[in-house]
């Protein structure tokens, strides 16, 4: 019994809290006053979980800064998409460990 609450708290109720603690302080880069854009939103939330996942970062070099700050931009953008996957595959899969274990 304690093996399936420490799994469900790592596994499952962790991410979430990061995801909720994400979404609330980063509220003014996807709610605007025509509602929620929900690609920014999962571009939030899902940033820290693809950043690790994302198998090599584009690095500008010999770029000017306009390059450099789109590259970067591109960086971020993709990240956030691929982490928005993981951290539901992250849930999802803490719930079936824990329903399993």
């Amino acid at each position: 019994m304690k093996r399936k609450v420490v799994i469900f708290v790592t596994e499952v109720v962790l991410p979430i809290a990061v995801a909720i603690v994400l979404a609330s302080v980063f509220r003014t880069v996807y709610v605007s006053e025509d509602g929620c854009n929900f690609l920014w939103l999962w571009i939030v939330v899902g940033f820290p979980f693809g950043i690790t996942k994302l198998g090599c970062l584009l690095v500008p070099v010999k770029h000017d800064l306009a390059s450099t700050v789109g590259i970067w931009f591109l960086n971020v953008m993709l990240a956030g998409l691929i982490g928005g996957v993981v951290f539901v595959w992250r849930v999802i899969k803490g719930m079936i460990r824990c329903l399993i274990a």
